[in-house]
């Protein structure tokens, strides 16, 4: 069923890589921790791409407190990171199938590690997935937090379009105006080609307007960064790989993104959910919309002032802050 590699020359109790047959594809879970004993912490990444590519950043980290409490889990999904491989079904690449993988990697996870419950923190593209998997499987999780959770993504299109297109004309950014305005918003049943090419136009320039608004981290730059130096994208051809699975995996996933919207589809959970927002996060107005609506054994919202889509970079000390408190491990 697995392959565990221990990896080495770390200086921490526990790191290694596993690959799970999943539903028919190998997929790579990469687990660093300093107390095996600890509980088990699951992360589901955004739209391919996978958290393993930073996870050097929070254990190499020495303030960090969280491989000292959790036993950290970075999973890469089906068709990213060292999960992609060009066999992938793309019918596959649909939301259901993700929560179905989920579900397996978190029955893995307990039985490996003898507990009746995990923890779990998802972003972006991945808290969709976490909010269907808590929907679908309350009974295997303690408490959930959704970093820049989404739950309308084609009102966070439009805000990004809005939003540049306005500052662009304010800033009389010829390039931009001209590239803004030649994309329109894509209807119901567009071509797919359509759609990323509208997602790529609108989502530069929105987020390098921003990004020169509050000052946030470039997350172009440091995903370049961690390309280099992440020991878990070190073996030839993996960083291809990295590459190809996120162009495989927003080709075959964006279209239902792009229809998805949540409210009135989740309206209860039976877990304590923490949404983690950013100001300047497109994503944020939809989702404090789903949040007010959306009830809960226990739900807290925490808005982060200086942060974007990714407040666990933008705030990292405030975001452990946050994650220690909901999972009551002050």
């Amino acid at each position: 069923m697995d392959r565990t590699k221990q990896i080495s020359g770390s200086k921490y109790l526990h790191v290694e890589e596993i690959f799970l047959d999943i539903h028919g594809i190998r997929q790579r879970l990469v687990i660093t921790t300093r107390d095996t004993d600890a509980p088990v912490l699951l992360f589901l990444h955004g739209h391919g791409t996978p958290t393993s590519l930073f996870a050097h950043e929070i254990c190499e980290d020495e303030d960090s407190r969280l491989c000292e409490r959790f036993v950290l889990v970075h999973w890469d999904q089906r068709g990213a990171g060292a999960s992609y491989t060009r066999d992938i079904p793309p019918e596959s690449m649909n939301q259901a199938q993700f929560v179905a993988d989920a579900h397996e990697a978190a029955q893995y996870l307990k039985n490996r590690f003898g507990q009746e419950k995990i923890y779990l923190v998802a972003q972006s593209w991945g808290s969709i997935i976490g909010l269907r998997l808590l929907q679908k499987y309350p009974g295997d999780f303690v408490a959930y937090l959704g970093e820049g959770q989404t739950a309308d993504y084609a009102g966070a299109l439009r805000n990004m379009q809005n939003y540049a297109r306005q500052e662009a004309a304010r800033r009389n950014h010829k390039k931009a105006l001209r590239q803004l305005y030649s994309v329109s918003f894509p209807q119901k049943g567009a071509d797919i080609r359509e759609i990323l090419k509208f997602n790529r136009i609108v989502s530069k320039w929105a987020n390098q307007f921003i990004l020169e608004d509050y000052g946030g981290k470039d997350l172009v730059r440091l995903f370049k960064s961690s390309m280099r130096k992440s020991p878990f994208y070190k073996k030839p051809g993996l960083k291809i790989k990295l590459l190809q699975g996120m162009q495989f995996t927003r080709k075959h996933t964006l279209r239902e993104l792009f229809e998805t919207n949540l409210s009135g589809e989740i309206n209860h959970l039976e877990v304590p959910v923490c949404f983690i927002m950013g100001r300047y996060d497109f994503i944020m107005p939809g989702t404090r919309k789903f949040f007010g609506q959306l009830d809960a054994q226990q739900k807290e919202w925490l808005l982060f002032e200086n942060s974007g889509h990714a407040p666990s970079l933008d705030e990292a000390e405030r975001f452990e802050a946050g994650l220690m408190k909901m999972f009551g491990m002050n």
